[in-house]
């Protein structure tokens, strides 16, 4: 390289950075790009936080403006998010989010049960679960994985902008062929694990194990507590 384009290249790098932040200075900081704005909200049934007996779906929002706050009971942040809903004047307690975000477990019995589970049959479990890439055009990508829980060995993975219960059952098809299913597959209660995933399951001769609502600590003890 030749002594002109080597001086040339700092050059070259101060003017794009500094046509990215002349650009920053004509945007918004308060808009928040989203690939879901504009697109209709997904369905659901889930269990009412402080009546878990009662649930709430879809069908409860229609005909009115509602303000949809989805948070993971692992969130931290979302404790913040409580000053801010006041701002808004919505009424929500401090125990509305403490109370559902435990630290620990409050049932040592029943830890030591799920503990038990996973250690005596390590080596007849699998687990399955979903986490999100977004992408650089916004868009979110869907990563289904699947392990064996014993050697914690990938035994599947595979990728989708549209998850769907169908293309679960096709990934657990591919996953388990020719008789290799599990005995006990872990899942958690997410939607897209619908009835025909759960009866497919069974169909393949595997027990479903499903976390309960509300218990990140079980899925910490899927990938920790069995050593």
């Amino acid at each position: 390289m030749s002594r002109t384009l080597k001086a040339l290249v700092p050059l070259a790098l101060f003017i794009g950075i500094a046509v990215f932040l002349f650009k920053g200075l004509g945007m918004n900081p308060r808009e928040i790009p989203s690939p879901l704005i504009g697109k209709p909200l997904p369905q659901f049934e889930l269990p009412r936080l402080l009546q878990p007996e009662q649930t709430l779906s879809n069908s409860d929002l229609l005909g009115k403006v509602s303000l949809v706050n989805v948070w993971a009971t692992w969130c931290v942040s979302c404790r913040a998010q409580h000053g801010e809903l006041m701002k808004l004047g919505f009424v929500v307690p401090k125990i509305t989010v403490t109370r559902y975000m435990p630290r620990r477990p409050t049932e040592p019995a029943r830890v030591k049960r799920w503990m038990a589970f996973l250690r005596n049959h390590k080596d007849a479990i699998a687990a399955m679960d979903f986490f999100t890439v977004p992408t650089v055009s916004l868009r979110v990508l869907y990563v289904l994985f699947v392990i064996e829980h014993g050697r914690r060995r990938i035994v599947h993975v595979n990728v989708t902008s549209n998850p769907t219960s169908a293309w679960v059952i096709q990934q657990l098809r591919e996953a388990f062929p020719y008789d290799t299913a599990p005995r006990h597959l872990i899942f958690d209660r997410d939607t897209i694990f619908s009835p025909a995933v759960v009866r497919f399951v069974r169909a393949m001769g595997t027990k479903p194990a499903r976390t309960a609502y509300r218990c990140p600590w079980q899925k910490y003890c899927v990938s920790y507590c069995t050593s």
